[in-house]
């Protein structure tokens, strides 16, 4: 079962069919609505409220959130390091007069980060 959260949902708005259950996953799953309004909506859809469950989806969000963020720095810094390097190689080769080979050998580069180097000076 796929759920495709609508941020821009308006509790107001029904769903023509199956609004009993859409609704609250919409509501209860998206990290748009703060603990107030996921509690009014569970009370109105007859669900218990369980405050505690209701804040950790809530916190859930957030995380996810937190998580992909960091992700993407990661993400970042290691292409700012592949440029670096390939940079470093290209100034070296350039100014020093010497091979792609010798420049990857003095920076000491591992086997994945020599191959990075040489795919970017293939393209």
């Amino acid at each position: 079962m796929m759920i495709y959260l609508n941020k821009d949902h308006n509790i107001k708005d029904k769903y023509e069919d199956s609004d009993w259950i859409k609704t609250p996953l919409v509501i209860f799953l998206n990290n748009t609505y703060d603990l107030l309004v996921k509690k009014e909506v569970m009370k109105e859809y007859g669900f218990e409220e369980i405050e505690k469950e209701v804040k950790k989806i809530c916190n859930l969000g957030e995380m996810i959130a937190r998580e992909n963020i960091e992700k993407g720095h990661s993400m970042g810094l290691e292409q700012g390091q592949k440029l670096e390097r390939i940079t470093l190689i290209k100034n070296m080769t350039e100014s020093l007069q010497c091979s792609m080979q010798r420049a990857m050998d003095v920076l000491k580069l591992t086997a994945d980060e020599r191959k990075d180097v040489e795919e970017y000076f293939k393209s």
